[in-house]
């Protein structure tokens, strides 16, 4: 449960849905209301299609490059220990 919560403020900071929501409403200010809410569904299905596929392919995006990383001479400890500078 903590790995998602983390992956949750993680996905939150980076997109800052308040932000997201300002910039939709002002562009869809002179739209009809039929219109924003097929605009709005259009929005909400992408990003969930975009998240459901980062979410099933990431962590075997993030094995991959360790194995790459492994077969380049990286020991192992090196893909466990984080890299800061």
């Amino acid at each position: 449960m903590k790995e998602q919560l983390q992956a949750i403020v993680t996905v939150l900071s980076l997109v800052n849905p308040a932000i997201c929501g300002a910039m939709f409403a002002q562009i869809e200010q002179n739209r009809s209301r039929s219109q924003q809410v097929a605009n709005a569904t259009k929005a909400v299905l992408a990003t969930t299609v975009i998240l459901t596929i980062s979410a099933l392919i990431g962590t075997q995006l993030l094995l991959v490059s360790r194995a790459a990383k492994a077969s380049d001479g990286g020991s192992a400890r090196d893909m466990i220990t984080p890299s800061w500078g």
